[in-house]
């Protein structure tokens, strides 16, 4: 999947659980999979067993990264440049890569571009706990 991003937003999070530190909310444009319209992004202190996963039910994504990613990924965000959002999803739509970038082709845009709406990658490119996550 490959999206452009047309807006934002900006959260700060705190819970008794290990709940995300900082959150980016995506409004975006995804020609191949029109349904999908938004694109959560979680940023955690503490590393996360899983990348994240396809939302079927509500047509969105999540994506979980690491706290040090987020001034980053927010720089990207308010900069002149458009920005995108690409990732690969199992055939359980466990995400096993996400890129977040200025550029209209990803770095991985053979794998996205050749496969359906739930993209399928090798399971030697698959981290291992991505494949067996599941989110609370």
């Amino acid at each position: 999947m490959i999206a452009r991003v047309v807006n934002y937003q900006v959260g700060l999070c705190r819970g008794r659980k290990d709940s995300p530190i900082r959150t980016l909310d995506l409004t975006v444009q995804c020609n191949d999979d029109p349904s999908v319209q938004r694109v959560f992004l979680r940023f955690y202190d503490n590393e996360q067993t899983s990348l994240g996963f396809l939302n079927t039910v509500r047509d969105s994504v999540f994506a979980f990264l690491p706290l040090d990613d987020f001034d980053l990924t927010r720089e990207l965000l308010r900069g002149d440049d458009d920005v995108f959002f690409a990732s690969i999803a199992d055939a359980e739509g466990n995400l096993v890569w996400t890129e977040i970038t200025t550029a209209e082709t990803p770095l991985r845009a053979h794998h996205v571009a050749k496969s359906p709406v739930l993209h399928i990658v090798a399971p030697e490119e698959q981290p291992p706990a991505a494949a067996n996550a599941v989110a609370d």
